[in-house]
């Protein structure tokens, strides 16, 4: 259930980091999504923010913060909430035509 939650917020920033890979720049950015945990009830929608640093044309650093979104159960109020930082690596292969890969810890 939880490893689901990652790898669809993985996949979800994948999708919209690493935008310029110019040397010595920031970026930043937003991602949106939906969240669904078993058994928790139906899907939520979830956000996200995240700001990069390119410190080299093929690697730059990141961190974000991405709601994923609150439940009631049993009474109670929980909330999904994912902090991470990871490296990203590209690869040009051809003019506008990239590869990225991440390494990735959440918490």
């Amino acid at each position: 259930m939880f490893k689901k939650i990652i790898a669809a917020a993985a996949f979800a920033t994948l999708a919209s980091s690493a935008f310029a890979a110019t040397p010595n720049t920031f970026y930043a950015g937003v991602d949106g999504g939906s969240t669904k945990i078993d058994d928790f009830g139906d899907n939520k929608g979830s956000y996200g923010v995240f700001l990069g640093y390119n410190f080299h044309e093929n690697f730059a650093a990141e961190i974000g913060a991405r709601r994923l979104g609150s439940w009631g159960f049993r009474g109670v109020d929980v909330d999904a909430d994912q902090y991470q930082a990871s490296i990203v690596g590209t690869l040009p292969l051809q003019n506008n035509f990239n590869v990225f890969g991440r390494l990735v810890t959440t918490s």
